[in-house]
């Protein structure tokens, strides 16, 4: 292998890695972006009615994928709305804070997959490339390779949640 190749290789790897990130991120920023957006907006009309400008951000959020079984996006948003009307700080603070968590919550699980997928991308690729290299190089690379199988598959798949590959 040269190392022009090996660089390209490694250079596709990253682009790949790079490009799986964007993908989950697009998708996160598009519905927290809509969410965002309509709060500001709704909040911020003159006269304010919070009722109305409450509603109008939980429609939005309606229908995104859940996280333990809760919206995190409704969650988060509610809790954000609760904490404009509140009066005691202390609490304002609370409710801002558990929405912030629930919101990144959401984005976490959402960009889970995005990051395992991108990690283990890497990892996999390494992978079987060691073993393809091994199985070419004959009786001894045989023998390598057998312990390379023993070895190395646990190691696919080690950013997922449970550890399984994908």
């Amino acid at each position: 292998m040269t190392p022009d190749h090996a660089f390209d290789v490694v250079r596709g790897l990253f682009g790949a890695c790079a490009t799986n990130l964007s993908d989950g991120n697009t998708e996160v920023f598009a519905e927290i972006a809509l969410a965002a957006a309509t709060f500001i907006e709704s909040f911020g009309a003159q006269p304010l009615n919070a009722r109305s400008a409450r509603a109008r951000v939980l429609q939005v959020t309606d229908g995104v994928p859940e996280f333990e079984g809760v919206n995190r996006l409704r969650a988060g948003f509610s809790l954000w709305c609760d904490a404009l009307s509140e009066s005691d700080p202390k609490r304002r603070s609370q409710l801002v804070l558990g929405g912030s968590l629930d919101l990144g919550a959401h984005e976490q699980h959402h960009l889970q997959g995005a990051i395992a997928g991108s990690m283990d991308m890497g990892m996999d690729q390494s992978v079987d490339f060691l073993s393809q290299r091994l199985a070419k190089e004959g009786h001894a690379g045989a023998e390598l390779d057998e312990s390379a199988t023993d070895v190395l598959p646990p190691w696919r798949g080690a950013s997922e949640p449970s550890g399984a590959t994908s």
